[in-house]
């Protein structure tokens, strides 16, 4: 996989957190390599794929807005994104659609059902017949965008669109675990926030003694699910 435009991807557009990104894409890796068989070394290339991934899964579901004034994609048990509507007036000013992103709670697991496969398209499959229980002709369509987006854009040439979900909800899984992790790293810390190259703010709580997860839609993310053509209201 080439890495030269995803690691200029990342320099230009990841600002916040960069030391936070470049270890959560390390971690991201060794799972990857674990549980797919995939080699990635380069940790700003993980982060630029996520963030690629993670714009089609917004755009499939902004599309949603020319059919359902509320909508939520189950992201293979991971999260939630979707949105809502109000006629609140300070929504209708924002296009009243109003974009939200929700922990799943559902356990899952990432490793491969058959430890002797090691072949990476064969994991990939396994892990999204595991994985992909709802929503699945969404999320099929998603990997499909996705990979000709990683082509697209950062020149990364897949094998098969089926890596593209176990890729994403493996580094996914890795910026939620490493927010937690920090918690754990000092007691008298009680919160911990990343911005995740500019997408969306992740933290992590504790809450009643248990870490507890939550996400910020950054105001682009926001932007991007307004749309006043379709509103239900106007500010005029």
């Amino acid at each position: 996989m080439a890495e030269t435009q995803s690691t200029k991807w990342f320099e230009e557009n990841v600002a916040e957190n960069r030391d936070d990104l470049i270890r959560i894409g390390e971690v991201a890796n060794e799972m990857l390599f674990k549980n797919i068989s995939l080699g990635l070394t380069n940790p700003m290339t993980t982060i630029a794929i996520y963030a690629k991934i993670f714009d089609v899964i917004c755009d499939a579901v902004v599309e949603k807005e020319e059919e359902y004034s509320d909508f939520a994609l189950n992201v293979a048990g991971r999260f939630t994104i979707g949105y809502t509507t109000t006629d609140n007036e300070d929504d209708e000013k924002a296009g009243n659609f109003m974009c939200f992103m929700a922990q799943n709670d559902e356990p899952y697991s990432d490793a491969p059902s058959d430890e002797n496969e090691d072949d990476t398209i064969q994991l990939c499959v396994q892990w999204n017949s595991t994985n992909i229980k709802t929503q699945s002709d969404i999320l099929k369509d998603i990997m499909a965008r996705g990979k000709k987006q990683l082509s697209d854009l950062l020149n990364i040439k897949t094998e098969s669109h089926e890596y593209i979900l176990p890729m994403f909800c493996i580094i996914h899984g890795a910026i939620v675990n490493y927010v937690k992790s920090k918690l754990g790293e000092d007691e008298n810390l009680s919160e911990y926030e990343v911005n995740v190259a500019g997408l969306y703010t992740i933290g992590a709580q504790v809450i009643e003694g248990n870490p507890s997860i939550y996400y910020v839609p950054s105001i682009s993310l926001k932007l991007k699910f307004k749309n006043d053509a379709i509103a239900t209201g106007s500010d005029e």
